[in-house]
């Protein structure tokens, strides 16, 4: 029979046996020091970790393994909790044998005597590199939203600061007639600023979250850059840029959407005015090289080295030397461009010598071949319009104010209501040929309820204006009976496209 002794020795190897089995098999290095925090077993595992074979003589000289920045700190934290024989832990960086640096956290608890002397230390050491590139990115995150939400503020203070005086100022008597125009000249500006802010913006939500949808048609690549400089030149002309056009001198077609494409130019465009002094022109080109279309936007600005030109079309990016006057926007315009060419099959790039030597934009589309030459109806002609009867349903007074001074200007009667159920009655009542009608209002009946109940007995029609414009809203709207559907606030010539419509089918 074995002696207490014998015993006791063999459940000490089976335990040590046990243990070492088991931090062999955990996916972390484990490992075990003596009570002056020397290291007397590591796992296999730190092998994979460092680079070192088990049989190297650095195997259990962990601080070898330690970079250099961080070695100091991780032996004094190390010898403090030695002597104090506290639960330790830390993070520092570990060097590969290849080269390849990565975070990693130690953590130990001692084990006590009888008389509460540490006589092993238990430890194990984690890869946390992952993690600390999540925090890195969380961080970054969290900063970009912080810079957006700034930016955004200031680029709305200022619009609404122009806004509100030029309202002050027409609401004053002492303003002239050429001067009362200049004021609202600079409110209509300042308005389609604030609209395309919000549509960046909106577009930017669109593209994260997969939703966002291109119309396609066969395009002349001609249109599409005509356009996107018409966009861009009330920019232009307030800046004095001057912007030069070089025709392709052929018609090239490509299959896309006409409006999209014509803010991608639009887009590139204005990203070169705002970076470019005044009095130096602006070049565009454009044309076909072999089987791709091409548009190229070339400034004489500020310029961008190798490491910006990278960054160029991440959003809410911008360049390192722009000017305060230069950093203008939301930084959205180059991501939106690039999105856009995307989706319709193309690439978009940048190019630029260096700081202060300029750059250019091209991007590229797939030429379409046509047969003949289809007509593109970009605008549309509106035929004439006659009286209409109109039904304005909207609870916002101010909104509904607005719409029946224009519609009214335009010849139109117009009627009234402030909810879904009222204007229900007022439909009833009053028989239009074309309803406006709010999507969120008060009450039990929203715009898509009041759809709902006319929609089955008139052909009138219907529709649907909302701050939300997501393809889902849209998609609501027509399953419910809406023919058409406008985000707020819609323009004009909009609202001049509905009423034409019930003009055309009246005709």
């Amino acid at each position: 029979m074995a002696s207490d002794s014998t015993a006791t020795d063999q459940a000490e190897v089976f335990d040590v046996h046990n243990f070492r089995v088991l931090a062999e098999v955990l996916p972390d290095t484990v490992w075990t020091a003596d009570p002056n925090g020397e290291l007397d077993y590591v796992s296999s595992r730190w092998a994979e970790v460092c680079g070192l074979e088990q049989d190297s003589p650095d195997f259990l000289n962990w601080v070898s393994r330690v970079h250099p920045d961080d070695r100091d700190q991780a032996l004094k934290v190390w010898a403090r909790h030695l002597e104090s024989g506290e639960i330790y832990e830390q993070e520092f960086r570990v060097i590969h044998a290849n080269g390849h640096v990565f975070w990693c956290s130690a953590r130990a608890t001692p084990v006590l005597d009888k008389d509460g002397a540490v006589v092993k230390w238990y430890g194990i050491t984690t890869e946390v590199q992952k993690l600390k590139e999540a925090e890195e990115a969380e961080r970054k995150a969290s900063q970009e939203k912080d810079n957006f939400m700034a930016v955004l503020g200031h680029e709305l203070r200022n619009p609404l600061a122009a806004i509100s005086t030029g309202s002050e100022l027409l609401q004053s008597d002492g303003l002239s007639t050429t001067d009362s125009k200049e004021a609202l000249n600079v409110i209509n500006r300042e308005v389609e600023h604030l609209k395309r802010l919000v549509d960046d913006i909106l577009d930017v939500s669109r593209f994260s979250t997969g939703k966002f949808r291109i119309d396609k048609e066969k395009v002349n690549l001609t249109d599409v850059v005509q356009h996107g400089r018409e966009q861009a030149e009330s920019i232009a002309m307030i800046k004095g840029t001057p912007l030069e056009v070089h025709e392709a001198g052929e018609d090239v077609w490509v299959e896309g959407d006409a409006v999209r494409l014509t803010q991608c130019v639009s887009n590139l465009i204005n990203n070169a005015i705002k970076f470019t002094p005044g009095n130096k022109p602006i070049t565009v080109r454009y044309g076909r090289k072999d089987d791709q279309a091409f548009v190229s936007v070339q400034d004489q600005g500020v310029g961008m080295d190798e490491g910006e030109v990278s960054k160029l079309f991440e959003p809410f990016h911008q360049v390192e030397s722009a000017t305060e006057y230069t950093r203008e926007g939301l930084g959205l315009g180059l991501s939106i461009a690039k999105n856009l060419i995307q989706l319709h099959g193309g690439k978009i790039s940048a190019t630029s010598e260096g700081k202060g030597k300029g750059a250019t934009f091209t991007f590229f589309l797939p030429v379409e071949q046509v047969e003949q030459t289809p007509v593109v109806d970009y605008k549309g002609e509106r035929p004439e319009t006659g009286e209409l009867r109109v039904l304005v349903i909207e609870d916002n007074a101010s909104i509904a104010k607005m719409l029946t001074m224009f519609l009214e200007m335009e010849g139109h009667t117009v009627e009234v209501a402030g909810d879904g159920r009222s204007g229900v009655k007022a439909f009833d009542e009053f028989c239009p040929q074309i309803v406006f009608c709010d999507i969120s209002m008060p009450g039990d009946w929203d715009g898509w309820d009041v759809a709902r109940q006319i929609r089955p007995r008139t052909e009138a029609l219907l529709v649907a204006m909302s701050g939300h414009s997501a393809e889902a809203h849209r998609a609501k709207s027509k399953e419910v009976g809406f023919d058409k559907h406008l985000a707020k606030p819609p323009s004009l010539d909009a609202l001049r496209d509905c009423l034409a419509l019930v003009s055309s089918k009246s005709l």
